[in-house]
């Protein structure tokens, strides 16, 4: 009788080998045959023993998003899977990136992964910063997003954070300098995170490492780290489906003339006339415009 193939998480993928954290807790090294169906850092798959002592990948499962990075007009490069947030951090040294902010949401939405927003570095914004870091935060949190903060040199926010990532599969995204990289470090002290490369620290020295890792925290969950997280791309979303990665826009989009209508230079657009009440806010509309000349720039080619 044939025994039945088992399942796991890969955790780290290298060529045509993969880490795979087996159902009883163990890591497998496992070969897997090159094909669009190729397993990355947080698939679940099938696998079986092998003639060596290595495990062969028979299969991935249903995923339910995947992160990507193009790498030119017909190639692109899966960095991640199954993820449940991206907490996307940002500070005021250096000046938060707005528009950096909102694509990441508008990817986020777009693959049904729930947007975190993280201010770091909290004590070193000052008053006449203050104002301006409590507005973005009031129009993120007015949407309806999550927004949490921490500050490493203060050691305040960590819990909020640990409680966030609880239980969950999460990647930190941000500008470089914004002190994810300090900021992982304190959630998994066993390890170094800088800049997508992360160095462990144990009994038999140091490796570094600059592919996809998925890292299981302590208090439960996973942390994504990689290279590629710092561009990954709207890969496969179109211009005319950006509107809906904008979720206060979903309201006022019945007052729109047209079904089809864009919210750009379209007459009697709901969208827009939201922007002018002050329903919806004028820098998150103005990354929509941004962002949708972009991808539909980009589809002309």
């Amino acid at each position: 009788m044939t025994k039945p193939n088992s399942t796991g998480l890969v955790v780290t993928r290298h060529g045509a080998t993969a880490e795979v954290l087996t159902d009883d807790g163990t890591l497998r090294t496992c070969h897997q045959r090159k094909s669009k169906n190729a397993a990355v850092a947080g698939d679940r798959v099938e696998w079986k023993e092998g003639v060596d002592e290595n495990g062969i990948i028979t299969k991935r499962l249903p995923r339910k998003n995947v992160l990507a990075q193009r790498k030119d007009i017909k190639r692109v490069k899966e960095i991640a899977a199954n993820l449940d947030q991206i907490v996307i951090a940002f500070t005021v040294k250096p000046h938060y990136d707005q528009f950096l902010i909102d694509r990441y949401i508008a990817i986020a939405e777009q693959q049904g992964i729930t947007p975190v927003l993280l201010v770091t570095k909290f004590d070193i914004i000052k008053d006449e910063m203050s104002a301006k870091i409590e507005q973005l935060i009031t129009t993120y949190r007015d949407i309806g997003y999550q927004v949490i903060s921490s500050s490493q040199a203060e050691q305040t926010g960590l819990d909020v954070v640990r409680a966030a990532l609880k239980d969950k599969t999460s990647v930190l995204v941000g500008q470089s300098g914004v002190g994810k990289s300090s900021l992982a470090t304190a959630i998994l002290p066993d390890v170094t995170i800088a800049t997508g490369e992360l160095t462990s620290r144990g009994d038999q020295g140091s490796h570094t490492t600059s592919t996809t890792i998925l890292y299981p925290l302590p208090f439960g969950g996973y942390l994504v780290d990689s290279p590629g997280i710092r561009d990954f791309s709207m890969w496969n979303l179109a211009a005319d489906e950006l509107a809906a990665c904008y979720i206060e826009f979903k309201r006022y989009t019945d007052e729109c003339k047209f079904h089809n209508c864009r919210h750009l230079n379209e007459p009697v657009c709901g969208v827009k006339a939201a922007v002018a009440r002050k329903e919806i806010s004028e820098s998150r509309y103005n990354s929509y415009v941004a962002t949708y000349e972009i991808l539909a720039g980009n589809q002309q080619h």
